[in-house]
């Protein structure tokens, strides 16, 4: 006699699952492609070289294109890691500060005359 088991079900879809994630696990990975490295490396050399400065002038807060111009600014002079990290600040206060309540041109005129360096510093609240 044959008893059914609830489990077994269960223990089918589970080494199924098991053995696909083991497979994708044992997938064969690529090197990157070598020519890609040499056009990113000679990419990188025409580029002009940081400019740090940049994060300790003062941005122009008095309208949302101006504030965004000095934004691109910072991307263009001090590099894409410092833009990102500015722009993670500016998100954050643009969702989480109550006062502001996502209007750019009220946290861009709270910004106006501060540097990048001034706003990274800004307490978050």
């Amino acid at each position: 006699m044959t008893t059914f088991s609830a489990t077994r079900p269960y223990a089918a879809f589970l080494a199924t699952l098991i053995a696909v994630v083991a497979l994708a696990a044992c997938g064969k990975t690529t090197d990157p492609d070598p020519t890609a490295s040499e056009t990113t490396a000679s990419s990188a050399a025409d580029a002009p070289p940081p400019n740090p400065a940049i994060m300790d002038e003062p941005m122009d807060g008095s309208s949302v294109e101006a504030f965004e111009e000095n934004l691109q600014a910072v991307r263009e002079q001090a590099g894409q890691a410092a833009y990102d990290q500015l722009k993670r600040v500016i998100q954050y206060s643009m969702t989480y500060d109550l006062s502001i309540r996502g209007n750019k041109a009220k946290l861009y005129k709270r910004y106006d005359g501060k540097t990048p360096n001034e706003i990274l510093q800004m307490p978050m609240r």
